[in-house]
């Protein structure tokens, strides 16, 4: 990230950095993940991948037990809503529907998601039908059809544990957790760009001055 000054506020590092010991205990019951499938888009809300995570087997210190997961595949800008139950699911689309439409003056065009109930509810499906939002269904049984979501996911909880770890914090802190890796996720380049997700999404270096250790 230093090498490409794809971020404001980060000293030049030299030298290679190697996987630190939490990151390697966060993993070990983890199997290598694939890298994300190529873009199929050029341009943010071209396509929007969605998926919800839980219920969690440990409730957060607040009572959190689920998350929204919305992952723009172009930018692979993320967006995390934590959740009590799934009932806010539609809520919370809305909401990144407006901050989409207002940050970017576009217009989603396709979502992906699999078929849980939360995604097929009557409000749902009149809001995209009335949006003109093209719908990709993915077979629930077959999850790796909605890849990105999933595979975000797995990452986006092994960096909660990272964190969690390194803080010696308790469980129950996983969706402060999760907001802070998805927060630091975005700030991250990409290696087939060397652009950070905010970037692509906004048109702007994001800043990192601000971040402390844990």
């Amino acid at each position: 990230m230093s090498k490409h000054k794809s971020v404001i506020g980060l000293e030049n590092l030299k030298g290679s950095l190697e996987c630190c010991d939490i990151c390697k205990v966060s993993k070990l019951t983890k199997k290598p993940s694939k890298e994300l499938p190529e873009r199929t888009t050029s341009q943010p809300l071209e396509l929007i991948h969605m998926d919800v995570w839980g219920p969690s087997p440990i409730k957060s210190k607040s009572g959190i037990s689920y998350f929204l997961l919305i992952i723009d595949d172009y930018t692979r800008k993320v967006h995390v809503y934590v959740m009590y139950n799934k009932k806010n699911v539609f809520k919370y689309f809305l909401q990144f529907q407006a901050m989409a439409d207002r940050q970017l003056n576009r217009k989603i065009k396709r979502i992906r998601t699999d078929n849980g109930m939360e995604f097929i509810s009557k409000e749902f499906t009149e809001n995209l039908k009335s949006s003109g939002i093209k719908v990709e269904r993915t077979n629930i049984y077959c999850p790796e059809m909605n890849g990105v979501a999933e595979r975000y996911n797995r990452t986006a909880l092994e960096g909660v544990r990272s964190l969690l770890n390194e803080g010696k914090l308790p469980a129950n802190m996983w969706a402060e957790a999760l907001l802070s890796f998805t927060y630091l996720k975005n700030r991250f380049i990409q290696r087939k760009t060397n652009i950070t997700p905010l970037e692509l999404w906004c048109g702007k270096k994001p800043s990192i001055r601000h971040i402390k250790k844990i």
